[in-house]
């Protein structure tokens, strides 16, 4: 609609409200619809200056969802009311120019009902709104142990740690925190701190004044202070003397800008009793709040002729910003078994680098960072560095980077690899310094180092295939061995991708895109298993290319020691056979495992249901049906590589043990030329109406061998 119909149609809505009235009609003025109008709404008796963007439904330019100002001076003070005297309340947004407006109306009203009428009282805390002036800073402090009295008062250190400019023509943009008091530090990481004192520290003063500084009026009104001359009621003579004095004593690190800060602080309610919370005030040198004035005769004491007033100037504001690390990661973090635990990354390439970031923004309080190598041009696309990390350490740049996204981990880089110390000493400061090891190398040499020592901590290695088709997890013990086996089922290509001229190692081709979305699902699926269960398997994330979704498959393994042999299968396919057994039961079941062989291992990828068979409670006979079509077709798809691997069966009430049929039924496949296996798999399950229990088996000279379940 245009301009006109617009502004008829605002009119038409107001007027059908039958507690408002138009006072001013509604004109267009610049970029708004400007009017005036009068709410008459349970004895409230209001006039309202009424702003609406000529673009409306749409919200304000650089606003997150305000179309609508509705504005009195006059309310200035009362809860939900901005400083500027307009109605602070959130619509939901919609493009129906009518059905907006009036839901807008409604708003007006229950504000008007709420914070007017009943002076409803909000259980979170409203922070004091202040005007500023000058260069825009922020001071960012958290929660300090420090008890405080009312009345003290003391110096604070502080750092600026960054200054921006939003655009030219704007003021600069200081970026503060407080480093603590004489005998109480904030609550920072020590390589934040350490990072904080390299760009200098400066000297400021605070003032606990126990009650926030406000003016309150009977009418429930609540404003902030906005002259120094309002201060008399919260400050002592004392520090007024002392504040005076300053302006000859300070030395210039009491000044950033020519500016001396003072942090009035203040008991605010929190969801347990009380915090407190610090505002800041910035002094200019050139313009100090205090004066001297003569003592009149009459109320001299002990002889002072001039005694030290504060000014009737306006208070210069600045920000403050309490980002407390229960604050700060209120919006999610990882769960206490991560963000409590010490943590060491090994590799900080394209898959730890990020991983990294990742562990961070969720709440990390300390890791080591350990890489002996340097930040190539080629790792910039999909690790997570900058151009000018280019030829520096990646232990270091990643450092640097993380600090810039928290304030509260403690950052450790080592640029040397695990096997530059005995294992014996390895042992000992592993188990010291670190209670979980991300291993994002994918070398060998980290799990061969690990299998021959005693941590005690947790190991998860975390892996991806070429083109990232899989994502593979390794955790628990014998590590070298279940790596070797899962990465032999999963790799379907070797990663050939050398970059530039020379000598050196291939990588794996895979974007940015690709990795991330692996380590964000691996790393959601290991916090949501050791929050609730305190761990988890081996798992393998893979990627269909045909439905686009990822599957996460936890992967139990067993293992025959004479044999030399293991068997990885997924919880998936446990419960799958677990179902297909309860349904027959009390009826033997069983059906066919398919999967892929790595040397002498197997991997059970999934199981085939015969359609063709005889059973009894003490019975089962299968007989091919389509069996053998099934498995030519899923041969034949694979090209090879998933095959028939053996049989598997239950024992209702029965033990999970082989019978002589099951020894000579497992003879025979392994003599059959045409099924081309010589060591065939059997699993026998023993199923109840309570329990469950698979053991496995494999015919190998001439007998079966039981495998044994590993960590």
């Amino acid at each position: 609609m245009d301009k006109q119909e617009a502004l008829e149609l605002i009119s038409s809505i107001i007027n059908s409200d039958p507690h408002i009235e138009i006072k001013k009609s509604f004109i267009i003025q610049k970029d708004n619809f400007v009017g005036q109008i009068k709410v008459n709404y349970l004895n409230a008796d209001l006039d309202i200056f009424v702003l609406i963007p000529t673009t409306y439904p749409f919200t304000r330019p650089n606003s997150d969802n305000i179309s609508i100002y509705f504005y009195n001076p006059c309310l200035i003070g009362y809860n939900h009311i901005n400083i500027n005297g307009t109605v602070c309340f959130h619509p939901q947004k919609d493009e129906n120019f009518e059905r907006k407006l009036r839901a807008e109306i409604v708003g007006l009203k229950l504000w008007i009902k709420d914070y007017y009428i009943l002076q409803k009282i909000d259980e979170q805390y409203s922070y004091l709104i202040h005007y500023t002036g000058g260069n825009d800073t922020i001071l960012n402090f958290t929660n300090n142990p420090k008890k405080f009295k009312k009345d003290e008062f003391g110096l604070f250190k502080y750092a600026i740690n960054s200054i921006e400019k939003e655009t030219k023509d704007s003021p600069n943009i200081y970026s503060a925190y407080r480093l603590g008091f004489d005998d109480s530090d904030d609550d920072w990481s020590n390589s934040f701190k350490i990072n904080l004192y390299t760009k200098g520290t400066k000297t400021g003063l605070w003032y606990f004044i126990n009650e926030e500084p406000i003016k309150k009026y009977d009418d429930n009104r609540r404003r902030g202070i906005e002259t120094w001359d309002e201060l008399y009621d919260y400050f002592t003579d004392d520090f007024i003397d002392y504040l005076h004095k300053g302006i000859k004593n300070f030395n210039k690190n009491y000044f950033f800008e020519n500016e001396l800060f003072l942090m009035i602080g203040y008991k605010i309610p929190n969801a347990e009793s009380y915090e407190v919370h610090w505002d800041l005030i910035k002094i200019p040198k050139s313009a100090f709040p205090t004066t001297t004035e003569r003592v009149s005769y009459t109320e001299r004491v002990s002889g002072i002729k001039y005694r030290t007033i504060l000014k009737n100037d306006k208070i210069i504001w600045g920000r403050t910003n309490n980002i407390d690390y229960t604050r700060f990661f209120g919006r999610g973090k990882f769960c206490d078994n991560i963000t409590k635990a010490r943590i060491l990354l090994i590799g900080c390439g394209a898959l730890g680098s990020n991983l990294a970031e990742l562990l961070v923004r969720g709440g990390i309080r300390t890791i080591f960072l350990e890489d002996f190598d340097s930040v190539g041009s080629g790792n910039i696309c999909r690790a997570n560095y900058v151009l000018r990390d280019i030829g520096k350490s990646k232990p270091e740049s990643l450092k640097n980077r993380l600090l810039e996204i928290s304030p509260f981990v403690n950052l450790y880089s080592l640029d040397k690899k695990l096997n530059s110390t005995n294992l014996d000493l390895l042992e000992k400061d592993l188990n010291e310094n670190a209670d979980i090891i991300f291993d994002c190398s994918t070398d060998p040499e980290v799990t061969y180092i690990l299998d021959n020592i005693n941590f005690k901590g947790r190991y998860i290695s975390l892996g991806i295939t070429n083109h990232a088709n899989e994502l593979i997890c390794v955790t628990g013990t014998n590590l070298t061995e279940k790596s070797n086996h899962l990465y032999g089922f999963f790799q379907n290509d070797l990663p050939l991708l050398y970059e530039g001229a020379g000598c050196g190692y291939p990588t794996f081709k895979a974007s940015f895109n690709d990795i991330n979305c692996l380590i964000n699902i691996a790393l959601k699926y290991i916090n949501r298993k050791l929050e609730i269960y305190d761990d988890f398997r081996d798992f393998v994330i893979s990627y269909s290319e045909e439905s686009g979704e990822h599957k996460i498959n936890n992967y139990i393994s067993f293992k025959q020691k004479l044999s030399d042999s293991n068997i990885y299968i997924s919880k998936d396919i446990l419960d799958d056979i677990k179902n297909h057994l309860n349904h027959h039961y009390p009826k033997e079941f069983g059906g066919v495992f398919v999967g892929k062989l790595f040397h002498n291992s197997i991997l059970i990828e999934k199981i085939l249901i015969p359609d063709d068979y005889k059973n009894g409670r003490t019975i089962f006979v299968r007989h091919p049906g389509t069996l053998n079509q099934r498995l030519k077709s899923i041969f034949d798809t694979t090209k090879g590589k998933v095959v028939y691997i053996g049989e598997w069966h239950s024992h209702p009430d029965g033990a999970p043990l082989p019978s002589q049929t099951d020894i000579s039924a497992m003879k025979e496949i392994s003599e059959t030329e045409s099924i081309n296996i010589t060591s065939p798999l059997l699993m026998i399950a023993s199923i109840s109406k309570k329990k469950f229990e698979a053991n496995f088996y494999k015919y190998f000279e001439k007998q079966l061998l039981k495998y044994e379940q590993q960590n």
